[in-house]
């Protein structure tokens, strides 16, 4: 089976997309992958460390700040929808498949114009705007969110199966990852502001890691991201923090999944994707919604998994040190406070996400 695969800008579209790839490929373990993002986000490098072929195009998301903005950004769509039109052709795949991000549109667009069968899936609650503008044209749309259903012009097309994580997610012991990361009975804090990072959050996390620098027997690893992590750096420098065994500092983890079932407790944003992640390793969170996502993505995303009592949802605008540390304490004093919202996950937890789609699509395929 030959595949093309799209979704790109951030992780939280690039990690399904290498999921529902993982799932393919124990279905045929000859299949053939060409993966097609942007020049610009974070794919190439984490496509690449995966072992596929990456084609980079030069596209940005649509801007509606100045006219200058909106011929740009059209003129290189034009331009990456005729060459991701040469790209299938050549490649003559059975499948073309988007996971979102501006990087999509072109691409899955051309898959349909070339009479390719094609195929997205929506991560939120409510759909993206390349997942709207796609929806018409793909044969099928694999949902995370029943309520997402009602958001759709075309539900006929829609089939629910949760969202994809990445095979290392799946049956990932918790004693087991604390003894590789080399972690004993420490309460264990993973912090993290999305693959692209989070400015506030990280001011907040050196002034919330600097009132445990005395207590050793809690953890913090910071992820900075990678495009703040040297100003994140001189931050701490210039307010003479200094790092520490147990205070931790990285511009990225490859290696994420370890950590998250390590933790003890995840702040972060509220990307789906991390979500799905969350649910998929069992760890309580406190959920931090970006206020720059187009429309509130992800304080939707949030409020589904505070509704299910396993996370708690802190708005950007109310986070302070002294909220989060407050918090860290008393889930310390009162642990059956944290074993009680895991205990929640099962209700939560889906199926295999990127099988069922596999599953789905062979069934669609081997029909036409």
């Amino acid at each position: 089976m030959r595949i093309v695969v799209t979704g790109g800008g951030t992780g939280g579209h690039i990690y399904p997309a290498l999921a529902v790839i993982e799932a393919f490929q124990k279905a045929d373990p000859d299949l053939q992958v060409l993966y097609i993002g942007s020049k610009r986000g974070l794919e190439k490098d984490i496509v690449e460390k995966a072992g596929f072929h990456f084609v980079g195009l030069d596209v940005k998301g649509f801007q509606k700040k100045t006219p200058g903005d909106v011929f740009e950004t059209t003129y290189k769509a034009a331009g990456a929808l005729l060459k991701a039109y040469g790209l299938i052709k050549k490649f003559n795949p059975d499948l073309v498949f988007g996971t979102g991000g501006y990087v999509s549109g072109p691409v899955v667009l051309a898959g349909a114009l070339s009479g390719s069968f094609t195929a997205i899936h929506e991560q939120n609650v409510h759909p993206g705007k390349t997942i709207r503008m796609l929806e018409k044209r793909v044969k099928r749309t694999y949902i995370s969110f029943s309520e997402t259903l009602s958001s759709l012009k075309h539900p006929e097309k829609a089939l629910l199966t949760g969202n994809p994580v990445r095979e290392q997610f799946k049956h990932l012991d918790k004693a087991e990852c604390r003894s590789k990361i080399g972690i004993d009975d420490e309460f264990v804090v993973l912090s993290f502001g999305g693959s692209g990072g989070a400015k506030k959050l990280n001011e907040t996390m050196m002034l919330v890691m600097n009132q445990y620098r005395q207590q050793p027997r809690v953890r913090f690893i910071h992820i900075t991201g990678k495009a703040h992590y040297e100003r994140y750096m001189k931050l701490l420098e210039q307010n003479e923090f200094k790092l520490v065994n147990h205070l931790k500092v990285v511009p990225y983890l490859y290696d994420l999944p370890q950590y998250l079932a390590a933790a003890d407790l995840v702040i972060s944003r509220a990307g789906a994707t991390t979500i799905a992640e969350l649910c998929a390793v069992s760890t309580p969170s406190i959920l931090i919604p970006s206020p720059n996502v187009s429309e509130n993505h992800q304080e939707y995303n949030a409020r589904s998994l505070e509704r299910a009592g396993v996370s708690v949802l802190l708005p950007e605008r109310h986070l302070s040190d002294t909220r989060i540390v407050s918090m860290i304490n008393d889930w310390i004093n009162h642990p059956e406070k944290l074993e009680k919202m895991k205990s929640k996950f099962a209700a939560i937890q889906h199926e295999d996400a990127a099988a069922a789609i596999v599953k789905d699509i062979v069934q669609v395929l081997s029909a036409r």
